[in-house]
């Protein structure tokens, strides 16, 4: 007969697993043979930060998180130096991750992407947008914001539930999800300008000029449509 594994035991046994997994994606020969694997069959290269679970076929696929670098993403820290060559990608895109970076890492991050793109290259940054903060302060009334305001105080995004008011809701935006900076269409559009980006545009969800970024978002599959639509702003941008 056997007998049961001791409770800490299984929670040891889970703590080496996980150190395990932690220096095995963040080893330079993982990445590097995960890279070069990458290159060698795409002739259309496109990298995507901060993945999360979605992640896009076709594409190099990134994250800081080790269970989702166990689901088949690279471990990339988007606050320092990218292990990629110039001028290697065709498009860059990311989702509701430049917001958890200090301006110091975001400035590191649209600086390596810049210097990862092809001349030709473009990225696609998608970011919450400050504006519907304030309209949330000012306009609570209006039915979708009404709406949005309800959702998150009673526990909407996985976070505790809070008093059904703007206040909190704002304050929840800033803190609950590890946010640093949240930028609105001219403070994003100025930085990505000190970095070296032109003809800087803004789209709709799911909508771009270039078909490799069309229909790319996923992150409201963890909200309803019309929040995400609410909260998010997206840019592109060229380098030349």
């Amino acid at each position: 007969m056997r007998l049961p594994i001791p409770p800490f035991l299984r929670r040891l046994k889970k703590k080496m697993v996980y150190r395990y997994q932690n220096h095995l994606f963040r080893s330079d020969s993982w990445r590097n043979r995960i890279i070069r694997e990458y290159f060698d069959h795409h002739e259309i290269t496109k990298l995507q930060i901060g993945s999360g679970m979605n992640l896009l076929p076709g594409w190099l696929n990134t994250d800081i998180s080790i269970p989702v670098c166990k689901a088949g993403a690279l471990y990339l820290d988007a606050g320092q130096p990218f292990p990629f060559p110039d001028n290697s990608f065709d498009y860059v895109y990311s989702e509701h991750l430049f917001e958890h970076l200090d301006h110091a890492q975001a400035v590191n991050m649209l600086k390596e992407c810049r210097r990862v793109l092809k001349d030709t290259g473009t990225i696609r940054l998608v970011t919450p947008d400050f504006h519907f903060l304030v309209d949330l302060y000012l306009h609570p009334d209006t039915p979708v914001n009404k709406s949005y305001i309800k959702w998150s105080a009673n526990g909407g995004g996985h976070c505790p539930v809070i008093p059904e008011s703007p206040l909190y809701v704002i304050n929840k935006f800033h803190t609950a999800w590890g946010h640093q900076i949240i930028y609105d269409q001219g403070a994003l559009t100025d930085l990505m300008k000190e970095c070296g980006y032109l003809n800087i545009r803004r789209y709709e969800i799911g909508k771009s000029d270039k078909e490799a970024l069309r229909d790319v978002e996923r992150h409201f599959h963890h909200m309803p449509y019309e929040f995400y639509e609410l909260e998010t702003m997206i840019f592109e941008a060229e380098i030349r």
